[in-house]
């Protein structure tokens, strides 16, 4: 029991610091994603949760640009920040 409760505990705490993450003004996309993506690996999430909490944390200035692209997938949306990065 208390290892499933200490799991549930993790799940929940890791959960909350993907739902607040934010890429920072100077922070650059590297940082950001590997930030996300390693938080992804402990949840069960689908491809589409991952792109929502990916594209929802950008910068406003990418963000914006990602949205316009309307990418299909998490990887879409990943190479479309890179690309408006440059």
């Amino acid at each position: 029991m208390r290892e499933k409760f200490v799991n549930d505990t993790q799940s929940w705490i890791i959960w909350q610091a993907v739902t607040i993450c934010q890429q920072g003004a100077i922070e650059p996309l590297d940082a950001c994603l590997t930030t996300l993506t390693n938080k992804f690996c402990h949840l069960n999430i689908t491809d589409t949760e991952k792109q929502c909490y990916f594209v929802q944390g950008l910068r406003p200035e990418i963000r914006e640009k990602v949205l316009l692209r309307e990418p299909k997938s998490f990887r879409d949306a990943e190479e479309i920040a890179r690309l408006a990065c440059v």
